[in-house]
């Protein structure tokens, strides 16, 4: 049933393809019916960690996940009383249960995916500040959400999918008492770029939280280069074009082999939709290359990624990784 088959100093998610820094363990055994991964990530946007443990079984039908995490928070807080927001310390446990349908079909150069899930989520505060109590400490939510993927097969030179849209809806609540609900939906659409393997991709999402859940974290994808963002009803938007610039061909002994280097081109704005309906608007170019490890079959694109913020009137420079499968 345990079979540990690689480890890395970063954390890599399957549902974007994307990974942050910190430290995963994982195995899967022999029928690949059941995958298990344990660790400790890194969040650039929150700037904070989380240990985490997580199962899936893919043996029946439908396919079953179990999450645990655990991770130290800071976030602001508004007291109506006061009238008057301050930083407040806790440590956040949740527990999640999964239940999902994975369907997949295809037809001639189309491949489609169809996922519908029921999530059950036991989230537990543990407030660290002094002299501070939480109306409520832990939540018991349920998600519904809903998942559809239609691509076009592509050659392995294009920097994205030829033609495809991605759509995911989202529906949290907690029906056991009136904490508050989230809704949530995320759309992707990817076009042909104006030369052969050049790519555009469009994103757009929108949430919304109901009655007092500030405990829900954000479901949407937040402008590039800011950090930190919260929002309660806010949409955001995307629009990103990639281009293939070398192919080097370059390895260095058994450590690295550097096959493509790409140029991305980003405008990003997402906007809350109340009180101030602030904006945040940036303007981002990503330098990436595509690598193998130690021999790995497994590609992966690290980069730097440079960012002006167009509200904030300031620059931003970081690190990029993510594999491409």
């Amino acid at each position: 049933l345990l079979n540990p088959h690689s480890w890395g100093p970063f954390t890599v998610s399957m549902d974007n393809y994307s990974f942050n820094p910190g430290l995963s363990v994982s195995s899967q055994n022999k029928l690949s019916t059941f995958f298990l991964n344990l660790g400790y990530e890194y969040d650039l946007n929150y700037q904070e960690g989380t240990y985490f443990a997580d199962a899936t079984y893919l043996g029946w039908y439908p396919a079953l996940k179990l999450r645990a995490e655990y991770g130290n928070r800071d976030r602001m807080v508004y007291d109506m009383e006061k009238d008057s927001s301050f930083l407040v310390s806790y440590n956040e446990t949740n527990l999640e249960s999964s239940i999902y349908f994975p369907l997949y079909y295809s037809s001639g150069q189309w491949y489609q995916r169809i996922q519908p899930q029921l999530t059950y989520e036991y989230k537990q505060l543990d407030v660290l500040t002094e002299n501070v109590d939480l109306l409520k400490s832990n939540y018991k939510i349920i998600d519904y959400s809903f998942a559809f993927s239609n691509f076009k097969r592509s050659a392995k030179q294009d920097v994205y999918p030829k033609w495809g849209q991605s759509l995911s809806f989202l529906y949290s609540q907690t029906p056991f008492d009136d904490s508050g609900d989230l809704f949530a939906f995320n759309a992707l659409f990817y076009f042909p770029g104006i030369k052969k393997h050049q790519g555009l991709r469009v994103y757009f999402g929108y949430q919304k939280r109901y009655g007092e859940a500030k405990f829900y974290s954000d479901q949407i994808a937040v402008s590039r280069g800011y950090s930190g963002l919260d929002f309660d009803n806010a949409y955001s938007y995307k629009v990103d074009y990639k281009l293939p610039l070398i192919y080097p061909d370059y390895n260095l002994g058994t450590f690295i082999y550097l096959k493509r280097i790409t140029l991305a081109v980003f405008y990003d704005q997402s906007k809350n939709r109340v009180g101030e309906q602030e904006k945040y608007r940036s303007i981002v170019n990503d330098l990436l290359f595509e690598t193998h490890f130690l021999r790995s079959c497994i590609p992966f694109e690290i980069g730097l990624r440079s960012a002006y913020l167009i509200d904030d009137k300031s620059t931003y420079f970081g690190f990029l990784g993510s594999i491409k499968l």
